[in-house]
């Protein structure tokens, strides 16, 4: 995911604005499911570019940086749905 919605996008285009928006916009309609799911996508497809932004230029792979806040993110929401069915 961090590969197609991040890096192909910086490397295509240069305005780093419309970038982290663009992607992010990709990265909501991507999670299509409702309304809701298309916004929090955005949301945190925004924080996603933002931080593959951010360290794009140091010693950190940004690319492991962003996929590291996905996982944890992904972990705790599936850790909140475990809770939640009990």
């Amino acid at each position: 995911m961090t590969l197609k919605y991040q890096c192909l996008i910086f490397v295509l285009l240069k305005p780093y604005r419309l970038i982290i928006i663009l992607s992010a916009v990709v990265f909501g309609i991507c999670h299509g499911y409702s309304s809701i799911y298309i916004v929090y996508g955005f949301l945190g497809g925004l924080v996603f570019a933002y931080s593959y932004y951010v360290y794009i230029n140091k010693d950190y792979s940004s690319f492991w940086v962003v996929t590291s806040i996905y996982s944890i993110r992904n972990l705790i929401a599936f850790i909140y749905s475990i809770i939640l069915m009990n």
